[in-house]
């Protein structure tokens, strides 16, 4: 029988990190966890695996990469970037909860929904953007063409959630407001997810150190760490 679990005192760098491989793997941080402490806790005439079994199989793994072209899995993130990847994860956690609550919600909820989604885009999102735009994009364009699909996308993807934040201030009434929610929350998860898997990855083999060291600078002084999550009231 399933049961709930509570981790208390989990330091800052080891929550960072495990939130950051969630958002690289399109799930959520407790999604994360939750498949992590099933495999971990696999043995014995199941077929599972062991906690040492597990371990070993990795240690195991570690000597014996594969040439770049044949690697199949996504690029450990760099240092610089991982900023990002951890207010992906906020924004994998939103899009959840759209997706959700969403269907049965009645029209007070819709409203907290509302709010707390301009909330999140006025704290969370257009700085977030902001940041990819002119910290990655700007130094990106060194090396590539304005015409780039990955360039293309980005700014694509950006506007079409700009439209749909408009789309939603001008509502004329709850369904139409609920749609577009719905629509925003595809939209950023799907947005997520090829950055995670594709543009930062490309930019981790695009952009010079000096590049990536100035490019993390200012990502850092950009978008300090929030002391909740971006979208709570106060």
């Amino acid at each position: 029988m399933p049961v709930s679990i509570t981790i208390r005192h989990v330091p800052d760098g080891a929550r960072d990190e495990r939130a950051a491989r969630a958002a690289r793997s399109g799930r959520s941080l407790q999604e994360y966890l939750r498949a992590e402490l099933v495999e971990l806790s696999g043995s014995g005439a199941g077929g599972g695996r062991t906690i040492r079994g597990l371990e070993r199989s990795r240690r195991d793994a570690r000597g014996l990469a594969l040439p770049r072209a044949e690697r199949t899995g996504p690029m450990k993130r760099d240092p610089r970037l991982v900023r990002l990847s951890e207010e992906h994860h906020h924004g994998l956690v939103f899009a959840l909860r759209l997706e959700r609550e969403l269907p049965g919600a009645d029209a007070a909820e819709l409203a907290g929904i509302y709010a707390d989604l301009v909330r999140f885009w006025a704290r969370g999102l257009l700085p977030h953007f902001h940041a990819e735009t002119e910290c990655l994009l700007a130094r990106l364009l060194r090396h590539t063409s304005p015409e780039d699909e990955r360039v293309r996308r980005l700014q694509r993807d950006h506007l079409a959630m700009e439209a749909l934040v408009a789309r939603m201030r001008d509502a004329d009434g709850d369904g139409e407001r609920r749609e577009a929610l719905a629509a925003f929350g595809e939209t950023l998860r799907t947005h997520i997810r090829w950055e995670e898997r594709d543009l930062f990855e490309a930019l981790q083999e695009t952009l010079s150190a000096p590049e990536l060291d100035a490019a993390g600078r200012e990502i850092g002084e950009r978008l300090p760490k929030p002391t909740g999550t971006p979208w709570a009231e106060g």
